[in-house]
């Protein structure tokens, strides 16, 4: 991530889905050895599209130690409210999102409350994110993105027979090993699919190389929670 300081923290941009034109966003600073969450802002609303979230995700950075973050950008380039959030801020319990006022003039949307930390009560995929971005090729990611919000629905019942409430998934870019990484907390499975930059840029297909990566993560998923074969990935 631009910006980002050696330490022992990272940020990034999470960006939970709904089936309407309007998502939401929060960025977390987490431990980079453990993952565990360090601190996370307040919601804010953000433009549920791939291109919507691309925009989003570019404006993330750190500056003077904090983490910022232009949550809603529209088609015509029209701002939200900056988020930031600093290592010191907290995990924030209880948030009251008001989207009249986070999204830029949009018609306001009904009040969600949101229990920042507390484990889902019901089976969950999430998608967080991840980077750093900036030299990955945008027909990778639009893919990757594309399957990855494909499968938090049409993967579900599957996921939902494992010991842990909740799948999360992050990617990551780098020198590390090209294979996907999980590990057992608490209530969740965490799940990491890395890819190296050189590979990326070696790709003649880009849309090919993003789908395998995803099957490739399911298929490590369903062996360590002992699900069987994912459905196949329709996208």
């Amino acid at each position: 991530m631009e910006g980002e300081p050696e330490s022992s923290t990272t940020g990034q941009v999470v960006l939970p889905t709904r089936r309407r034109r309007y998502g939401r966003v929060v960025i977390e600073i987490r431990d980079r050895r453990t993952e565990a969450l360090v601190a996370r802002s307040p919601e804010a609303v953000a433009y549920s599209t791939l291109a919507g979230f691309k925009r989003t995700a570019r404006t993330l950075r750190w500056v003077d130690g904090a983490v910022e973050l232009v949550p809603y950008i529209d088609i015509l380039g029209r701002r939200g409210a900056q988020l930031q959030l600093g290592p010191n801020d907290g995990v924030a319990p209880l948030v009251l999102v008001d989207d009249g006022e986070s999204a830029a003039g949009e018609p306001a949307l009904p009040t969600e409350v949101v229990r920042s930390g507390e484990p889902s009560d019901s089976p969950s995929i999430v998608v967080l994110g991840g980077g750093p971005t900036n030299e990955v090729p945008d027909a990778y990611l639009d893919a990757l993105h594309g399957c990855l919000l494909v499968i938090q629905d049409s993967h579900l019942d599957w996921w939902s027979d494992a010991d842990r409430q909740q799948l999360e998934i992050t990617y990551s870019f780098g020198d590390a090993p090209e294979v996907p990484v999980t590990r057992r907390t608490k209530d969740k499975l965490i799940a990491r699919i890395h890819r190296n930059r050189k590979t990326l840029r070696a790709a003649s297909d880009h849309v090919r190389l993003a789908r395998a990566d995803v099957i490739a993560l399911l298929n490590v998923v369903g062996d360590k929670m002992r699900l069987g074969p994912p459905p196949d990935l329709r996208s």
